[in-house]
């Protein structure tokens, strides 16, 4: 379970820094930066209270498995997109299944581990999502120096 927090935790990290190289180097200016991050934000937000609600209607596996499916075909999608709106649409529409991986997983959590041991379990948790988030954060290039 901790190795699958790991794993969740750079597939989501990736996700979220991937969109943003395409969008500086492919299809539009920094400006977008913006847009993007609130339409991430708001489709994260959208999926947060949607999804509790979808696990009581499905089982957990599957809400796993639609989202991942989802969420995969999504991002296929967005490197063959032709513009902007396009590219931010799909970008949104990955975001709002990020809940839907995350969800399952957390509320497979308290099934598994025994009450008295889930602040152990929590602990591990947070060394294992501080280290995917120094992990995504290190694969970046420093800025350039700025010459006066």
């Amino acid at each position: 379970m901790i190795l699958g927090f790991f794993f969740l935790g750079i597939v989501n990290g990736g996700f979220q820094v991937i969109p943003l190289f395409m969008m500086k180097y492919r299809l539009a200016h920094e400006a977008m930066f913006a847009v993007n991050g609130m339409l991430s934000g708001g489709a994260v937000l959208l999926g947060s209270v949607l999804a509790p609600g979808l696990s009581k209607r499905m089982p957990l596996y599957s809400m796993f498995v639609i989202g991942f499916l989802i969420g995969g075909i999504v991002i296929a999608l967005e490197a063959f997109s032709p513009s902007i709106g396009v590219f931010l649409a799909l970008d949104a529409l990955f975001f709002l299944t990020v809940p839907m991986v995350n969800v399952p997983f957390g509320a497979w959590l308290p099934q598994l581990v025994a009450p008295e041991r889930m602040g152990r379990v929590d602990a591990l948790i947070a060394i294992v999502d501080s280290i995917d988030r120094g992990d995504v954060g290190s694969h970046r290039k420093p800025a350039p120096a700025r010459s006066s």
